[in-house]
């Protein structure tokens, strides 16, 4: 299918929601689907978006009727994946596992697509666990603290970059603007090779996932100063959230979004959504999104998720301007 164009998407979407005026929600959905769903997942085989992905494919599976089969689609930053479900058919049948590189990736590079406009967010799955981390040499152990050492050897300090863009790199930049610091990002393809260098103390924070930072906590090579979710965790009862220690507003989510084509219709969309957060409802679903320390979303409607999708593009696009990140 060409890419359309925004005036004829916009046209598009007109369409589908004047349908939708007059017809029932089920008589719009009632031949979806008719065959298997590919659901793309814009990084490597293997790594946490992956296996969020895969985690409630076989229960969308048996609540859809049809398979639902999960593609590791990496390169050009989710570039690529994300390209192919801008122009797939907008019947419903090609996802998108979005991550905040979703947001972040059009201001730095230019892609064939636009995060927003071109996409429909459907479905929230949930949000990864970030924690603050600095090598145990370090002698801080509060966010006040490192701020307080920062402080007093400006741009002295330094942090690890997990990839221009990236939740880390675009949460660290936040952090520091928040806290009115300096510190200098030093690049990593990807966060394990710069969560050894930070073990090994050769960088002094970083915002790590939950799933690589606790073994290097547990062998204490790494200590954990704030949390990202909104209450502290039963891994991790002794350290304090980001909005306990007065610096929630310097959080940048780790969310998964379902995302389909914006011309998709709003029934598909729904039928979607009401798919994804009864699988979510299911023991074994929340039980496997925490094996990869990923907290299961609460239900949301389209709209609540679409919503988030647009807040984030317009809040990214503040901090990368504020902080001057530029592609490399």
């Amino acid at each position: 299918m060409q890419h359309l164009s925004m005036p004829r998407r916009q046209v598009l979407r007109i369409g589908s929601a004047a349908a939708l005026c007059g017809a029932p929600l089920s008589g719009l959905a009632a031949d979806f689907p008719g065959k298997r769903i590919r659901f793309i997942a814009p990084f490597p085989a293997g790594g946490i978006v992956d296996i969020v992905a895969r985690a409630l494919s076989d229960d969308l599976a048996a609540d859809l009727g049809q398979p639902v089969v999960v593609e590791a689609m990496p390169g050009a930053a989710a570039a690529i994946g994300t390209g192919v479900v801008a122009k797939a058919d907008p019947d419903g049948h090609t996802w998108l596992l979005a991550t905040i590189s979703h947001v972040a990736t059009p201001y730095l590079q230019a892609t064939p697509y636009h995060p927003v406009n071109d996409f429909s967010a459907v479905a929230s799955l949930g949000s990864g666990v970030v924690v603050a981390v600095v090598p145990t040499g370090l002698q801080v152990s509060t966010m006040t603290e490192l701020v307080r050492l920062a402080k007093s050897r400006p741009g002295t300090l330094n942090y690890l970059n997990a990839g221009n863009g990236s939740a880390t790199h675009l949460g660290s930049e936040l952090f520091k603007l928040t806290a009115g610091i300096s510190m200098q990002g030093v690049p990593y393809k990807g966060l394990p090779p710069g969560v050894q260098d930070l073990a090994a103390g050769r960088l002094d924070f970083g915002l790590v996932s939950l799933q690589l930072a606790l073994p290097l906590m547990k062998s204490g090579r790494l200590r954990a100063i704030a949390i990202s979710t909104p209450t502290r965790q039963p891994e991790l009862p002794d350290v304090p959230t980001f909005e306990e220690q007065g610096f929630g507003a310097a959080v940048i989510q780790s969310w998964f979004l379902v995302c389909v084509p914006s011309a998709t219709p709003r029934a598909v969309g729904a039928r979607i959504n009401a798919a994804v957060n009864k699988a979510l409802l299911k023991p074994e679903v929340q039980q496997k999104l925490a094996t990869a320390f990923v907290a299961a979303a609460k239900p949301q409607t389209p709209e609540q998720c679409q919503a988030e999708l647009v807040a984030d593009h317009q809040r990214i696009g503040k901090v990368i301007k504020a902080a001057n990140i530029t592609p490399v």
